[in-house]
């Protein structure tokens, strides 16, 4: 009997033992409280929301900075169209938005139409979006071509950083 008890003894003590473990080692491997979840999460949230003002607001610069750089390169193209066309005449003369450009094969016939923002070449769209076509002659064989573009699809209502202006001087071949 004494064995008995011994052994009882020796269960006890061995399973307390191992209470006394289990409770230390929930002690130490302690988890996050919910509140700590809150508080990081909520921080996450913070920083997150600045980056994304920053994202989006450089997003809204490169839109509007790449069509007015797409703007100018198409006045670029279309003066440096224009003024092929005017180096090869024979004579320019401006009458009320009209180019008259007179080749030796036959006339063509550049003209501003302010109404469609349009310059037409014997009727047809050559450029679109021009708010403002002007050749002016320097002197006897030297013009200067002014093209201002529109930036955006429409000309109507523009202020002036809406459009693009590019010069250039021709001096027509003889």
């Amino acid at each position: 009997m004494r064995k008995t008890i011994f052994y009882m003894h020796s269960l006890q003590v061995i399973k307390m033992n191992k209470l006394k473990t289990i409770k230390s080692a929930q002690k130490t491997n302690k988890g996050f409280t919910l509140v700590e979840i809150l508080l990081a999460i909520s921080i996450l949230g913070i920083v997150v929301a600045m980056f994304t003002g920053i994202i989006i607001h450089t997003f809204n610069i490169v839109g509007p900075s790449s069509q007015r750089m797409s703007a100018k390169q198409m006045a670029e193209l279309n003066l440096r169209q224009i003024a092929r066309y005017a180096r090869g005449a024979i004579d320019i003369s401006d009458i009320e938005n009209e180019i008259i450009i007179d080749n030796n094969e036959t006339e063509k016939v550049i003209e501003f139409d302010v109404e469609n923002n349009v310059i037409t070449k014997n009727g047809r769209v050559l450029i679109h979006n021009i708010a403002d076509f002007n050749i002016e002659s320097i002197n006897y064989n030297t013009y200067t071509i002014t093209i201002k573009k529109c930036i955006l699809e429409n000309c109507d209502n523009l202020e002036e950083n809406d459009l693009i202006e590019r010069k250039t001087q021709i001096q027509i071949r003889n």
